[in-house]
């Protein structure tokens, strides 16, 4: 042992409480690396643009949960949705962050913070790829939409693969200064056989190796005449940061053309919450 070494446990112990860097608040840190996974239809993009942008603009979102402030630069790797999806996404999620604030969110923020890229990744030679994004735009957060489509996952129940890309992820993180968070969108299940346990669809490194796992769970009952889904962030587990509680969302179209989408936000769940999850079995 380096005999210069000097132990830290006693100023680590006795040191006062600083308010932690948060990229959103009692959410995501600055700096951290974070999985969101989606049951099917729940609607992760449309949650992830919507908090991308609101972001990247310094707006609130989620009725306050994601809180204005200094706008963000965003990065955002969509190799899962189509061209025109993802830009039918971005408009209904702007569009809703604009009904929800009663203003239009900066769109010279936005020109200078957010930074979608449709189908960049995909291939052997990805991680350069985010590598000479992050040297040119030094993002505070990255989002990947989603692992298996954007970092060339083969066989996605292989620990060592995912190992992999979330090895190479976490290098290109720490290029910028402060750490760049990264935001990894994947695919949800249920282990039936388990008793209704969530997880993430694949290798169980993603959960293990994240420094908060949030699952979007959708209610039950039938589906709404207007095709949305209510929906719930909820954390993995309890960490000493981050997501402590379920976040209940109700969407909404902003007019009968369907042109914008609000994503109503509330750690309390509204009386349809309560209806339809009185009716499921097993949750939280």
């Amino acid at each position: 042992m380096d005999d210069d070494y000097e132990n830290p446990i006693v100023d680590i112990l006795t040191a006062e409480e600083t308010p932690p860097d948060w990229l959103i608040p009692e959410m995501f840190l600055q700096g951290g690396f974070y999985c969101l996974a989606g049951e099917s239809g729940a609607g992760k993009s449309y949650v992830s643009y919507t908090m991308a942008l609101a972001i990247a603009s310094g707006v609130p979102a989620l009725n306050g949960i994601v809180r204005a402030g200094s706008p963000k630069r965003v990065l955002y790797f969509d190799d899962e949705n189509s061209g025109q999806d993802r830009d039918k996404y971005l408009r209904r999620a702007w569009q809703g962050l604009k009904a929800q604030n009663h203003k239009e969110p900066p769109l010279g923020h936005l020109l200078l913070n957010f930074w979608p890229l449709s189908f960049a990744l995909g291939g052997e030679d990805w991680p350069q790829v985010v590598s000479e994004w992050v040297e040119r735009l030094r993002p505070h957060v990255m989002v990947f939409d989603t692992a298996n489509a954007c970092f060339n996952i083969e066989d996605e129940n292989h620990n060592a693969e995912a190992g992999a890309a979330i090895k190479a992820v976490k290098r290109v993180m720490r290029e910028t200064q402060p750490t760049s968070s990264a935001i990894v969108l994947k695919h949800a299940k249920t282990r039936t056989e388990k008793g209704q346990v969530r997880t993430v669809r694949g290798a169980k490194i993603w959960k293990d190796q994240s420094d908060g796992m949030l699952f979007q769970v959708k209610a039950g009952g039938r589906p709404r005449k207007d095709g949305l889904s209510l929906t719930r962030l909820i954390p993995d587990k309890i960490r000493a940061y981050g997501l402590q509680r379920s976040v209940y969302i109700s969407p909404r179209w902003t007019d009968e053309a369907r042109n914008g989408l609000v994503l109503e936000g509330s750690y309390k769940p509204s009386s349809e919450h309560r209806q339809r999850e009185d009716r499921d079995e097993g949750d939280d």
